[in-house]
């Protein structure tokens, strides 16, 4: 399980491919998460929330196609 951490860009944020989005915390480590494509990012977490690995937490609305940020 991970926590979310700081949230670096808010849904509605344009970002582009292996821009930080946000922290993903742990009891040993934290990471960040980058975005895998250019487009618009749509959060379904919000600080604080916890997830599971492989948990959809969010999307990047590219130009004609959604893809899960994981």
């Amino acid at each position: 399980t991970v926590t979310i951490g700081a949230i670096l860009k808010p849904t509605g944020s344009k970002v582009a491919q292996d821009e930080e989005l946000l922290e993903l915390e742990t009891d040993k480590l934290n990471q960040v998460l980058y975005a895998s494509k250019s487009g618009i990012v749509t959060l379904t977490v919000k600080q604080g929330d916890t997830a599971k690995v492989g948990d959809v937490i969010g999307f990047i609305n590219l130009d004609s196609a959604v893809e899960d940020v994981k």
